[in-house]
């Protein structure tokens, strides 16, 4: 979906401010003390008791944020943080309406600084600072993550750094601001429901990669935006700072690796077990990263007593130490303002005619991103705006749509007022808690647009990288315009094996110059891969994994590359294929992992080609497919995880699956076919079987 951005300036005095002044009384029993300040959904005050004498302090929503929508939202926040009690998490006391309009909690007044007020002062942590300090936000969240709940808005503005005692170096590390968790283990629908218009979705300087893109998230995105956190605590800035909000998502998203903190700090030493915590717990991809947070404690307290991480192998320190010793960075570079206007414009989403051919990048040396612009048609936005003071935040907008295909959701034209002060530059001093003011941010509403806004590399930057292997032999080139003269260049790198284009604007028939190259995973996920791209790969014949997601392939081009002998894995979610891709897909005797999520063209029973396949995890979330389909996926004799979030099959159906011998796993949401009791029940009769509350996070695809 869309995502809005708006910081409130520090003259806004709109919301709740004026409503309880100092003195009012607060359902009857809280007095209002001062305002504390504001966040993205509400107001905080400090607040006595009047009868227990007790401070406290008391949120209330917003009222441009009272809706149906809203309420829900701040509702969620009180019931999460109330199920997750832990010494490192603010505690809520009561829950209540003001005038019948109003919603607000309590929780604990927290005598103390946050993180940000302390960078502010103090500048940077020393490894020996920070580590404790670390540990106890590692054992708030873990506790939270163990329960379901992932953050979403790890930064140092919402840690605060409280004195227990007298004594100066016993401080207790607290988590504040749940305002835009989310339960890991949500109803799919309902999530959806409530990350739509207006609602608060992270602050740019700590988004993960993932989070940038729209995408999913689980546990793991607080774990990086955590190390974004660890790395400013010792080098005084966050890993990326880009002129904009919008270029520091970029950033986030298509740098292959944040620097050193010795490169951050222009050449101070640091411990190199501290230089791996940091860069495993920054991995672009969910994969490479700490899985979870017990393993990042068990890695600071090796740390602490001497020795090795256990976590951090061979391969983060050899990266390390050679993208410190010798690998040259693609600059990807401050964009200019041309540059970066046309890569909002892109946001258009261009709705080509009916008939009309889709359009490869240029073939000749013409790299100028602003040739692209060529919108074709337009519809509105509305946007409703959410307002935060502390920190750069980040909601959601929809689209009415004037002109948009009923096929393709990428075809949707969208249009947007673009504000500019979207280019307003950072100015000195940096205060290490939010970005300047900027009105709006618009992301593609679908993954596919990606490569919309892709940005072209200079020969000289490819060359440069081509010219350093990479120790795991992966080229990660997501969010670029890549032409034939760039693809002719990879195909005669050797070393490559690993390439990732994700969202990247390809010259499809170019792709044929990979031939080559002992090839054996390629990531094309949110690019402009289509029919004429799988003719050009269908000749890879070391290619093992595949992800075609969110592409414009068809079944044409499915036909293509079923004749793959050793393809394994395919991820084919939010194409628009029918049951002739599968049909196809039986001739691919090695594949054994198949993903078909949010494939709106499936029905009922299409995956009756695959009942005799080899195929171990099937994948179905978000999509037509039901009961009629049950007998036939239960036919799949090697299957051992199926993910069945938000498809048709019912209660009846999933005990079928459950049945079968070779099932391990099953990844589920709570719906109207099957609601938390059946699913209760099920876990009690079916000990044996992995229940997995959620869609399905992460891939095989790094």
């Amino acid at each position: 979906m869309p995502i809005y951005y708006q910081e409130r300036s520090e003259s806004d005095t709109t919301g709740n401010q004026e409503l309880f002044a100092p003195g009012s009384i607060v359902d009857g029993r809280y007095k209002i003390l001062s305002l504390i300040g504001q966040g993205g959904m509400g107001t905080v005050y400090l607040c006595e008791h009047i009868y227990l004498g007790t401070r406290l302090a008391l949120k209330v929503l917003d009222a441009e944020n009272i809706s149906s929508t809203g309420i829900r939202r701040f509702q969620q926040e009180a019931k999460l943080i109330v199920s997750i009690e832990h010494e490192n998490i603010v505690t809520v006391h009561d829950f209540g309406v003001i005038a019948d309009r109003y919603p607000f909690f309590t929780m604990d007044y927290l005598e103390g600084e946050s993180l940000a007020a302390v960078l502010a002062k103090k500048g940077t942590f020393t490894t020996t600072e920070a580590l404790p300090i670390v540990k106890g936000i590692c054992a708030g969240l873990s506790h939270a993550h163990a329960h379901g709940v992932v953050h979403r808005d790890i930064k140092p503005s919402n840690i605060m750094i409280i004195d227990d005692t007298d004594n100066s170096d016993n401080k207790r590390v607290c988590l504040v601001d749940f305002g835009i968790a989310k339960l890991s283990t949500t109803n799919h629908t309902e999530e959806q429901s409530l990350t739509r218009t207006g609602e608060v979705f992270g602050s740019p300087l700590y988004m993960s990669p993932e989070q940038c893109a729209g995408e999913p998230v689980d546990e793991r995105a607080d774990i990086y935006s955590l190390g974004c956190v660890l790395f400013e605590m010792l080098s005084g800035t966050p890993p990326f700072l880009g002129a904009t909000a919008f270029t520091t998502m970029v950033q986030h998203y298509t740098r292959e690796k944040p620097p050193t903190l010795k490169e951050a700090t222009l050449g101070q030493e640091f411990p190199q077990e501290i230089e791996n915590i940091v860069a495993k717990m920054l991995s672009k991809e969910v994969n490479h990263r700490y899985q979870n947070l017990t393993s990042v404690i068990q890695d600071l307290g090796d740390m602490e007593h001497g020795r090795q991480p256990r976590h951090v192998g061979t391969t983060f320190r050899e990266r390390n130490q050679k993208s410190s010793q010798d690998k040259v960075p693609i600059v990807f570079g401050a964009l200019t303002a041309v540059v970066l206007v046309a890569a909002i414009l892109l946001f258009w989403q261009t709705n080509q005619p009916p008939g009309a051919q889709s359009v490869e990048p240029p073939e000749t040396a013409n790299r100028s991103a602003t040739s692209t612009l060529t919108p074709t048609s337009t519809s509105t936005y509305s946007a409703t705006a959410l307002a935060t003071s502390s920190a750069t935040s980040i909601s959601t907008a929809t689209s009415t749509s004037t002109s948009k295909s009923t096929s393709n959701p990428a075809s949707t034209a969208t249009s947007a007022s673009i504000q500019t002060s979207i280019l307003k530059p950072l100015t000195a001093p940096y205060d290490g808690s939010k970005l300047p003011s900027i009105d709006a941010i618009l992301i593609p509403e679908h993954p596919e647009m990606l490569s919309r806004i892709a940005q072209p590399i200079s020969s000289a930057d490819l060359d440069k990288l081509l010219s350093h292997p990479d120790p795991d032999s992966r080229l990660d080139l997501r969010m670029r315009i890549l032409t034939s003269d760039d693809l002719i260049k990879i195909g005669k790198t050797a070393w490559v094996e690993h390439f990732s284009a994700k969202g990247a604007k390809i010259s499809n028939q170019a792709l044929s110059n990979l031939t080559r190259l002992k090839l054996w995973n390629l990531n094309l996920n949110s690019s402009n891969f289509n029919d004429r791209g799988a003719r050009a790969i269908s000749k890879f014949n070391k290619l093992r994994i595949l992800n075609l997601g969110n592409t414009e392939v068809s079944d044409d081009g499915i036909k293509e590359i079923s004749g793959m002998k050793i393809l394994e894995k395919l991820e084919l979610d939010g194409t628009e294929i029918t049951v002739d891709s599968l049909n196809s897909l039986r001739h691919c005797r090695s594949l054994n992992w198949l993903s078909l999520r949010s494939i709106k063209s499936l029905n009922d029973g299409d995956v009756k080609p695959l009942q005799s396949s080899k195929l171990q995890f099937l994948n179905i979330e978000d999509t037509a497919i039901g009961d009629k389909s049950v007998e036939s996926i239960t036919a799949m004799q090697e299957l051992r995880t199926i993910c069945i979030g938000e498809s048709k099959i019912s209660i009846r159906g999933t005990e079928a699956l459950l049945n079968m011998k070779s099932l391990k796993n099953i990844h589920y949401t709570v719906n109207e076919n099957i609601n938390a009791e059946n699913w209760k029940q099920l876990q009690a009769k079916y000990p044996k079987i992995n229940f997995r509350r959620g869609m399905h996070q992460g891939d095989s695809y790094n």
